[in-house]
């Protein structure tokens, strides 16, 4: 299998992350070659990445992705569970891909415009959506050790570029414990340590100034 991502980009690293926690063999084509560009590009018109390829198989979106890795290469941990289990963990995926992830990239995009495009009113509308929805992640993940209960699933997968990213973006206020430790707790699970460490040579690409912390 090939996948076309880079290490710095936060749909990357949901995928590396998967990929990572059941040690699946993959070739890397990174997106700092331009060679990779160029086959991405070919694969895929819009450009958009992550990209696995495995043998004639094109697949797009990184939830997608991960749910064709557990069907066609399963690994000891299984990262969509079955019955309700199962259910949480694409609810959660889909949270922080679209509450945390998105309102996140509004405001980094933002600050990559010319100053004169710049959406001062949509920064601060999405500012205010991420204080919500770490006000709502804080109550819903009181008691619980990973996004979905007990087991690391396809939420964490999705919780742990997203919530990296947004509290550098966004900080994640004191009075939000939960969610905090939560963070804590993914940045020091191994697969994830991983992403976050092949990523560090490119933290200059962050708009808003890589924070000096995790």
């Amino acid at each position: 299998m090939k996948l076309y991502a880079h290490p710095f980009s936060s749909y990357s690293q949901k995928v590396l992350i998967a990929l990572y926690e059941n040690a699946t063999p993959f070739e890397y084509r990174s997106l700092e070659d331009p060679a990779a560009n160029a086959e991405l590009a070919s694969l895929w018109p819009l450009k958009r990445f992550p990209v696995l390829v495995d043998r004639d198989r094109t697949i797009l979106e990184t939830s997608t992705i991960i749910e064709y890795l557990q069907v066609h290469h399963p690994g000891a941990v299984r990262l969509i569970p079955e019955g309700d289990a199962g259910i949480e963990a694409r609810m959660l995926d889909r949270v922080f891909d679209n509450y945390v992830m998105t309102p996140m990239q509004k405001v980094v995009l933002n600050q990559l415009r010319p100053e004169a495009d710049r959406d001062s009113y949509g920064v601060t509308e999405a500012r205010g959506f991420l204080d919500r929805i770490y006000a709502w992640l804080d109550e819903r993940l009181a008691g619980r050790q990973w996004a979905a209960g007990s087991a690391f699933t396809l939420a964490d997968c999705a919780a742990a570029p997203s919530l990296f990213y947004a509290d550098w973006a966004h900080q994640i206020a004191p009075a939000h414990a939960n969610l905090r430790a939560y963070r804590a707790r993914l940045l020091a699970h191994p697969s994830i340590a991983r992403a976050v460490d092949e990523a560090r040579p490119y933290r200059g690409y962050f708009p808003l100034g890589a924070p000096d912390r995790d």
